[in-house]
């Protein structure tokens, strides 16, 4: 994912003939812009959200020093805003963007995996000098099958070039995704592959990026000198929103590959079979980890949400049946006092439709009470966490005056949303099917933690 500038020739599939010179540059940080000197017969259009039309193609081909396809272009001026590269291949239809397999590498991959294969070999010689031998042994690749997708991790050993004097020896980590029948790129990479960012996000604390992206079709495979070649589809795209991340030690981390090796496939399938109920939660999450610069107070308010989702989601909050309820609802509804302001009898039937779920109180409370065995050990005063949310969460929702002098603020606020984000990682761990002893030990160790207690 290093930023690149490629000139050659570019034009739309069913405009061959019209062929036109330009410069594709890309920048993971700033995105994939196609600078051309002269124009396209763009054809197509996509409504904005801002209710205009903007010239649109789903694919424009190009030549460089490689078969070049641009996918979800938007045309700015001359220049065109490009989604995603494909190096090697000209794809002359949407539908054709399709893989097998892709393999992806991301940063600290190493470190959460654990696992080297490079060994030195030690010898005694005589006069206390010694023999030392390098080498290499793959270690054994991590198998998980999900519904219709294997995922594995493999291991691959790269020497790099050096002077006689200098030996440098490199492992490189890359997960491997296949599927039994062909997969569109977007199916991949909005479905499998955002799952698997999210999967990573949690474990490791820190929003993950992909540092390579790589996408074969055994449709693609040609014979040269008899030897069968898959041609490997290198695949960019821009990540503007990541910033680069830096080593970061595996003490660091939520958890790493050896706290989940015991059941891999247990977990991961878990955490993709309830991605459907669980997608927003999934998305509050990881949002705040991703943007550094939200608001604290954003930040709260979406944890907060994620939390309240949750418990919706995964232990229902009613406090009748739909059944029971639904005779005490007719008759509050038949009993709103006549001759009211509208506005005030349509917040009555509001609060009364709505009246049967629980409040984020009691679901907070309950929460914490399934995890207190957990949660006690790094948050000192129940109640007290307990009324400090609800008021903060209250004030920063409606800005009351009453409100203002409870809600926390400053480092109380920045402690009180790492709180929040402690209780939803325990309920995330939980639900990957996690012991509660694994999850103490997880939460005990980890140093974000540790300064909860007074």
């Amino acid at each position: 994912m290093n930023s690149f500038e490629e000139k050659g020739f570019w034009w739309i599939p069913n405009d061959k003939e019209n062929r036109v010179a330009g410069v594709l540059k890309f920048d993971p940080e700033k995105g994939i812009k196609l600078e051309l000197f002269d124009s396209l017969n763009v054809q197509n259009s996509r409504l904005t959200r801002f209710g205009e039309r903007i010239p649109y193609e789903d694919v424009i081909l190009g030549l460089t020093s490689k078969n070049v396809t641009l996918y979800q272009c938007y045309q700015i001026n001359s220049a065109f805003d490009v989604g995603v590269i494909f190096h090697n291949h000209h794809f002359e239809n949407v539908e054709d963007i399709e893989f097998d397999r892709i393999n992806i590498t991301y940063p600290n991959l190493d470190t959460w995996v654990g696992k080297s294969g490079l060994v030195l070999i030690e010898k005694e010689l005589e006069m206390g000098l010694k023999d030392q031998l390098f080498g290499y042994k793959p270690p054994n690749e991590i198998y998980a099958k999900i519904k219709n997708i294997e995922i594995q991790i493999s291991f691959q050993f790269l020497p790099l070039p050096n002077p006689p004097s200098e030996i440098r020896l490199m492992q490189r980590i890359f997960i491997e995704l296949k599927t039994d029948i062909k997969t569109h790129f977007d199916l991949f990479n909005d479905k499998i592959l955002h799952l698997l960012y999210q999967f990573l996000t949690l474990a490791i604390g820190r929003a993950v990026y992909p540092l390579s992206i790589n996408g074969y079709n055994n449709s693609f495979k040609y014979k040269v000198l008899g030897k069968e070649i898959n041609p490997e589809i290198n695949i960019f795209h821009e990540r503007k929103r990541f910033r680069h991340m830096g080593k970061i030690r595996k003490q660091e981390m939520l958890f790493s590959f050896s706290d989940i090796s015991d059941n891999f496939e247990k977990y991961l399938n878990n955490w993709f079979e309830k991605a459907e109920d669980l997608e927003w939660v999934y998305n509050l999450y990881t949002a705040t980890i991703l943007a550094k610069s939200m608001l604290i107070e954003h930040k709260f308010l979406s944890l907060a949400q994620a939390l309240e989702s949750y418990h919706q989601r995964v232990y229902k909050g009613k406090y009748l049946t739909k059944g029971k309820y639904r005779k005490i609802k007719r008759e509050l509804l038949l009993n709103i006092p006549k001759n009211i302001p509208n506005d005030l009898e349509q917040n009555l039937r509001d609060r009364i439709i709505y009246g049967n779920a629980y409040s984020f109180n009691s679901r907070l409370t309950e929460i914490y009470e399934n995890y207190s065995e957990i949660l006690d050990l790094v948050i000192d005063d129940k109640e007290t966490f307990v009324e400090d949310v609800i008021n903060t969460r209250n004030f920063f929702t409606h800005f009351s005056n009453s409100l203002e002098k409870k809600a926390k603020s400053d480092d109380e606020l920045v402690n009180l949303t790492d709180q929040i984000r402690c209780i939803l990682e325990v309920c995330l761990l939980a639900e990957l099917g996690m012991s509660l002893n694994k999850i103490k030990d997880i939460i005990m160790r980890n140093k974000r933690y540790k300064y909860f207690k007074n």
